[in-house]
């Protein structure tokens, strides 16, 4: 399951970057959509699961659910890393494990996928100073969750649940 309110989405709002002048409201609706929405959907998902017995979620993440952002390669742009975004994405992470071990003796799995930042048309400057932070010198592309996404809908995954597995070309090596 994957849904989110990221700053992108939100360049046309006036979202202050100044913490202590953060609106509360803003808060709220990221982790509502966010949170709120992976819990909803995954309750909701979680009754065809016990009917079926058995089943299989996928949650995803973020690295930012995992680490801090580095605000520097954000003070040029539109667009910034903002709380609301990587607490929401944290408690994806908990969210899920905790599920996992509900759930594992039903026979339903449950993982997370935590990706990088994934290209999505950034500018050039922010593009080039993400890329120097990865061991592989580049953002992410959408086809490279793929892998992962196959090998957890697989049956060569039946012993993984609890997983939060990070696609971020060695960024969270370093």
């Amino acid at each position: 399951y994957n849904v989110a309110i990221t700053s992108e989405s939100l360049q046309k709002t006036n979202i202050t970057r100044e913490f202590t002048k953060y609106n509360l409201k803003n808060w709220k609706k990221t982790i509502n959509v966010n949170l709120t929405g992976s819990f909803i959907f995954a309750r909701e998902i979680g009754k065809i699961f016990y009917k079926q017995k058995k089943g299989n979620l996928i949650n995803i993440s973020s690295i930012y659910g995992n680490l801090s952002p580095n605000h520097k390669i954000y003070e040029k742009e539109k667009f910034y890393s903002f709380p609301d975004y990587a607490a929401s994405k944290s408690g994806i992470i908990g969210f899920s494990k905790w599920l996992s071990t509900l759930w594992a003796k039903k026979n339903i799995k449950v993982n997370c996928i935590s990706p990088g930042g994934i290209y999505n048309s950034h500018s050039k400057i922010f593009f080039k100073a993400y890329s120097k932070r990865v061991p592989m010198n580049r953002m992410g592309d959408k086809k490279d969750i793929n892998g992962i996404l196959y090998y957890l809908i697989s049956d060569e995954s039946n012993y993984c649940t609890g997983q939060n597995f990070l696609i971020d070309g060695g960024l969270s090596a370093w």
